[in-house]
């Protein structure tokens, strides 16, 4: 099997800047498909592993609220919410007033994976994403323990390690704007590594 010649920097430059270039102008054609938020309860840090949901869906949710009552209440943790982002910004949308309930238990990261890794609607880049983002936490986050180690995280998500790996190098290195490119599919995750400076690879499994 014959060996590939290494990649000199320069090249490896020069690619990394026109992959940047093409990266930038997928950003700019994008729509921001998240409910801002001007909250007054603020979003415990551990909410923030998964994204928030798309603004029509939170519309949807809204209009429910609006029609049939709140009818799971929200999650509370340390004063922030914990579970239940979307329930409170679509209680604001419908007029309604939100119902909260404070977390008892000992584990709010677990409660936070449990609700939303297969409940909600989320795509592999998605999970990949949030698992790395699970993986990073650091201790005090998750109040005695860090984040899950990859392969823990990589089962528990149903992704691979090697994209949880992708992942963690955008979350240290890449912008918000690539995250969110990344999360929305106008990016491959491969892709957005390499730009972040892992070693390139071939895009098998890549998602």
């Amino acid at each position: 099997m014959r060996g590939r010649l290494p990649t000199s920097p320069k090249v490896l430059g020069s690619k990394r800047k026109v992959l940047a270039t093409a990266i930038a102008l997928q950003i700019r054609m994008m729509t921001n498909e998240s409910e801002a938020v001007d909250s007054p309860v603020s979003f415990h840090p551990l909410a923030a592993i998964f994204p928030m949901a798309a603004v029509d869906r939170l519309q949807v949710l809204a209009d429910d609220i609006a029609a049939h009552g709140q009818l799971d209440e929200i999650i509370l943790h340390e004063g922030k919410i914990l579970d239940g982002r979307s329930r409170y910004l679509a209680c604001k949308r419908a007029g309604v007033a939100p119902k909260f309930q404070n977390y008892a238990g000992n584990d709010p990261l677990g409660l936070v994976i449990g609700r939303n890794v297969h409940r909600r609607h989320l795509t592999y880049r998605q999970r990949v994403m949030a698992a790395a983002r699970a993986a990073t936490l650091p201790v005090g986050a998750n109040q005695t323990t860090p984040g899950l180690p990859i392969g823990k995280a990589a089962a528990v998500f149903e992704v691979s390690a090697r994209n949880i790996a992708r992942a963690k190098a955008i979350l240290h290195r890449g912008t918000a704007e690539l995250l969110q490119a990344v999360e929305s599919g106008k990016v491959a995750l491969y892709r957005a590594a390499e730009l972040c400076g892992l070693a390139q690879e071939e895009p098998n499994n890549a998602g």
